[in-house]
């Protein structure tokens, strides 16, 4: 199971403010509730600078409560821990435990999703590049979409391209957890890898040691991970050693993967897809009111602009 939620900024700022945030464990051994008010941001900065502000000041605000990078033990039970990534726009969040994050307050007039799923495109750069490349956000008797409801859409197709491609793009951590069988090694599910934490190793017996990249452990193991693949060797005499995929052992580790930036060929298949997806009326309802928007079933354009994006399916 995944433990990760995502804060998109998807407007610069209408004024100077404050966005708080509030974090919420659910199945940690001990379940605490953060709440984080993010200040000082301002009119003159970026999404992409407000993301950065926001991940520098959420891992500040939680630094009690940071995840170290070592799974936790059988024993212990997850771990009500937070650990935050930056790409673009985005921010992601992960916890060991399953945990709630929501925007309890927002002064700032910026539009911020958050859920599952990252939006991978700011409203100002969709509607550039729609306009660049003569794509249309408007209703069928020409009324353009206002920023919100183009916001709603850039997250509902944001939604469709990852869960297609298996890949949220951006930098995010991921627990790998698997059962021994005498392998040699182990292949991570999401890549390109960006870093890899220290993993554990736990016997039947529920004793477990660390291995690690640093240099020689008491276990004589050296740890390796090349393109997504975790290997080791030993490093000194092979008596005495520990296999760390002996039959039966659970082996746990973090890393983090993903793209450091949202590639443009994503950005760009994403704005044809919303165009697309309004001008064959693919979007059901679109009510001005509450500004909530239905998307209809696939079309031929989605597999289309997938296959064109068949390099970031994990």
């Amino acid at each position: 199971m995944q433990n990760n939620q995502y804060i998109s900024i998807l407007t610069t700022a209408a004024s100077a403010g404050t966005i708080q945030f509030t974090l919420q464990t659910l199945d940690a051994a001990s379940n605490v509730t953060i709440v984080a008010s993010c200040t000082g941001l301002t009119t003159s900065q970026s999404e992409t600078s407000l993301a950065q502000s926001i991940k520098s000041q959420l891992t500040t605000l939680t630094l009690a409560a940071s995840y170290t990078g070592t799974p936790s033990s059988l024993a212990q039970g997850p771990q009500a821990t937070f650990r935050f990534n930056n790409t673009d726009h985005i921010v992601e969040v992960f916890s060991e435990s399953r945990f709630n994050l929501s925007v309890t307050s927002n002064t700032t007039g910026a539009i911020v999703k958050v859920g599952d799923v990252p939006c991978l495109i700011t409203v100002a750069q969709a509607t550039s590049v729609a306009y660049v490349t003569d794509q249309t956000f408007e209703t069928g008797d020409g009324v353009a979409y206002t920023n919100t409801q183009i916001a709603d859409l850039i997250e509902l197709i944001s939604a469709k391209i990852i869960t297609l491609l298996n890949n949220p793009i951006v930098a995010t951590t991921y627990r790998h957890e698997t059962y021994g069988n005498w392998q040699k090694g182990i292949e991570l599910a999401h890549t390109p890898v960006i870093s890899v934490d220290t993993p554990s190793v736990y016997f039947p017996g529920n004793f477990n040691f660390l291995i690690t990249d640093q240099g020689t452990t008491s276990k004589d193991l050296y740890f390796f991970e090349d393109d997504g693949d975790v290997t080791y060797r030993f490093a000194q005499e092979i008596i005495d050693c520990v296999e760390p995929f002996d039959y039966g052992n659970l082996f746990r580790m973090t890393y983090i993967a993903g793209y450091g930036r949202i590639p443009t060929i994503v950005r760009l298949s994403l704005v044809e897809l919303v165009s697309a997806e309004i001008e064959t009326g693919e979007v059901l309802s679109l009510s001005g009111g509450s500004f909530s928007v239905k998307i209809g079933g696939e079309k031929s354009i989605l597999q289309e602009k997938l296959s064109l994006l068949s390099k970031y399916q994990n």
